[in-house]
């Protein structure tokens, strides 16, 4: 099973960060992701790393808590994607990404070869 984490890989101590992800599987996966989320250190603070809230906090950003929690769905599954493509430990960090991507804006237009393309139509 996997394991996602929020990777905090700065020293600052206030101010805007852009939150990343740590994802783990045993047999040595390790995958990462650079998200576009943006979030104050303060406000982070107050999650831990798997994404919960600490405590009983009872004022939290509900934008950040949603976005932290659609970005741990969204690589949950698509690393599922990839393994059921795949052995686990021949995904790429690429690969990762690009299904993250997919998944993320599923009305993205991609190129079929059996269409007939401008190139096809004047040879």
């Amino acid at each position: 099973m996997e394991r996602i984490t929020i990777r905090n890989r700065t020293t600052k101590t206030e101010g805007e960060i852009k939150i990343r992800f740590r994802l783990r599987d045993s047999g040595g996966v390790e995958l990462h992701h650079k998200s576009g989320i943006k979030a104050n250190l303060k406000e982070l603070a107050q999650f831990n790393i798997d994404g919960t809230i600490k405590g009983r906090k009872q004022i939290i950003n509900r934008k950040l808590k949603a976005a932290i929690d659609n970005a741990m769905k969204l690589m949950s599954q698509a690393y599922a994607n990839l393994c059921a493509q795949m052995d686990k430990t021949h995904i790429s960090g690429e690969l990762f990404e690009k299904e993250i991507a997919r998944l993320a804006n599923p009305e993205t237009p991609t190129f079929e070869a059996s269409k007939e393309s401008m190139i096809t139509r004047y040879d």
